[in-house]
């Protein structure tokens, strides 16, 4: 079972740049600005402005559809990822998500900016009991152009991560999320595939399409990774996620 304790909320940050925005009761909406009192109108935008409508998503291939869950298989691809041991997801979430986007801003060996792609995913592997810190991993794909040849993050707390070609459970839901909807939807998963034992059950993946402010149609997903086709490789580590 997954130790969380808390849905998603206003979260304090020590950096004095990190400001916040309150989109809903289930959702706050974090932003880099260069004062810590930047017009609400800017910050809007900035965030706003965060996910393009054409935004790049890796690619795959529908094998199975049904109403609870599509079966696909994904090309291999190229991540940028941070890891972090927290309690709850929300706190991790916005700690890894901050480090991720300074190095689309450019905080990379090369100064390259790149764009934001979809989805924002978080690995997700509970810990031992229920008084325990859980691994959370979030990664933004790299847009294919960059793939030959990724930018080597500056910050050591982001990493380089390779997705090898592999088959993956998905259910899809919408709405805005937080930890209570995302086990639910977890559960929902698990129970229609039924007696299906191939798949990894000691962590999951949610997967994340949209900006905060968008209201209406988001897309939420869950994600359980066929077994044997998740073998990740990492700059200096082979091991699954771990740094």
């Amino acid at each position: 079972m997954l130790c969380v304790r808390t849905a998603f909320r206003h979260v304090h940050c020590s950096s004095k740049n990190l400001q916040t925005l309150r989109v809903s009761r289930h959702f706050t909406a974090y932003y880099w600005s260069d004062t810590e009192t930047e017009p609400e109108s800017r910050m809007f935008k900035a965030v706003k402005n965060f996910f393009s409508p054409e935004i790049e998503t890796p690619e795959y291939s529908i094998i199975e559809q049904n109403e609870e869950y599509e079966l696909r298989e994904y090309t291999s691809s190229k991540w940028v990822s941070s890891q972090v041991e927290s309690m709850t997801y929300s706190k991790a979430g916005s700690t890894m998500f901050w480090r991720l986007f300074k190095y689309i801003q450019g905080n990379n060996v090369k100064e390259q900016k790149i764009a934001m792609t979809a989805p924002v995913t978080m690995h997700v592997k509970p810990g031992a009991g229920p008084a325990c810190e859980n691994t959370f991993t979030m990664s933004f794909f790299v847009p294919k152009e960059y793939h030959d040849d990724p930018a080597k993050p500056k910050a050591e707390e982001v990493f380089l991560t390779e997705f090898p070609k592999r088959q993956v459970y998905v259910r899809s839901f919408s709405g805005f999320s937080n930890e209570e909807k995302w086990l639910s939807e977890a559960q929902k998963l698990a129970e229609s595939l039924g007696d299906k034992d191939d798949f990894h059950k000691d962590f999951f993946y949610t997967a994340g399409y949209d900006s905060p402010f968008k209201l209406f149609n988001r897309r939420n997903e869950i994600w359980f990774i066929v077994k044997d086709q998740d073998k990740l490789s990492h700059d200096s580590d082979d091991s699954e996620h771990q740094r």
